[in-house]
């Protein structure tokens, strides 16, 4: 937890909007039709049909309801992998179903993930982390390649104006600050900047 002593500390970047500018908010609804499924594998030799390449969120949080299909076995469908740096590798966002395979991420059916975003890692000086992931679409010729995948993603993020400094963590006191203040609008910049 980040100890803030204010329960609304975080209010003032995402609600109180007094030069009418909008907030960094924005929801995605992804509709993979069958015939995208089928990406070039020689690309990406790691995997079978990388279907959304890695990468870190930008802003704030990002809520994602995934397919509910994803990681079903009987089908070949796959989806969202988590690099975990801890154990230098993938791990899949599995839909539970049994407990017998212990490297992949759990969620109960009609959950969420939520991720933190670039700038929240900023925010709190790397104690929360952006993950590194990534989406993998059906295995080739599986049933799971003749469907459409569906997902839901609303990403966050403050008013472009927002001032960002990074807070002082109780739990990280053995770090010093090593951000320097920034606009929300000029962190999204500088990421879309390096994206290109």
């Amino acid at each position: 937890t980040l100890q803030l002593h204010d329960i609304n500390f975080f209010n003032i970047y995402y609600f109180n909007n007094i030069d009418n500018i909008l907030n960094g908010n924005a929801l995605r609804l992804s509709h993979y039709i069958p015939s995208l499924n089928k990406i070039d594998t020689k690309v990406h030799n790691d995997v079978d049909n990388l279907l959304y390449g890695e990468h870190t969120d930008y802003q704030g949080f990002t809520i994602l309801y995934p397919d509910p299909n994803d990681w079903n076995d009987e089908i070949g469908s796959q989806g969202l992998q988590i690099f975990d740096n801890n154990l230098n590798k993938w791990i899949n966002n599995t839909i539970i179903t049994d407990n017998n395979n212990q490297s992949n991420i759990y969620n109960y059916s009609d959950s969420l993930v939520i991720n933190a975003g670039d700038l929240i890692q900023r925010w709190t000086n790397d104690y929360w982390k952006s993950p590194l992931h990534r989406v993998l679409g059906p295995k080739t010729n599986s049933i799971a390649s003749t469907l459409s995948r569906y997902a839901i993603v609303f990403f966050t993020g403050p008013y472009e104006n927002a001032m960002v400094e990074t807070l002082r963590i109780d739990n990280n006191t053995n770090k010093g600050i090593i951000y320097e203040p920034i606009l929300s609008g000029d962190h999204l910049k500088l990421k879309l900047n390096l994206s290109n």
